[in-house]
């Protein structure tokens, strides 16, 4: 019968259509964002300064995902985050959750940074 070939086409191409799209990665259910610090400890916390505007600069990020920070750190607290930073140079740095870095001499010049 013409209508069943139809149908079972139809089908098929409905089933690999399905194990297609099942075999896509998953995008990241959130991004990272800069959030208000308040008095969390559970947030990474990010303290640094730009070499044209030497103030101090404090952001707290939360939410898996990697963010563009391009300032020298003085201080990395990581809360409950492991997380990794590439540096101007191109190292990649990874620091363990509940950690708290200070740079007092030697900050790197950190250019992003990843919530894992």
């Amino acid at each position: 019968m013409p209508g069943t070939k139809t149908l079972r086409n139809s089908l098929m191409v409905a089933a690999l259509a399905a194990v297609f799209a099942a075999s896509l990665p998953a995008g990241a259910a959130h991004a990272i964002n800069i959030v208000d610090c308040g008095n969390r400890t559970d947030l990474l916390k990010f303290t640094g300064h730009d070499g044209a505007w030497p103030a101090t600069r404090v952001r707290c990020y939360a939410n898996k995902g990697t963010l563009s920070v391009r300032l020298w750190a003085d201080q990395i607290s990581t809360g409950n985050n492991d997380i990794e930073y590439l540096d101007y140079n191109g190292a990649k740095v990874r620091i363990k959750r509940w950690t708290i870095m200070n740079f007092p001499n030697r900050p790197p010049h950190v250019d992003t940074i990843t919530i894992l």
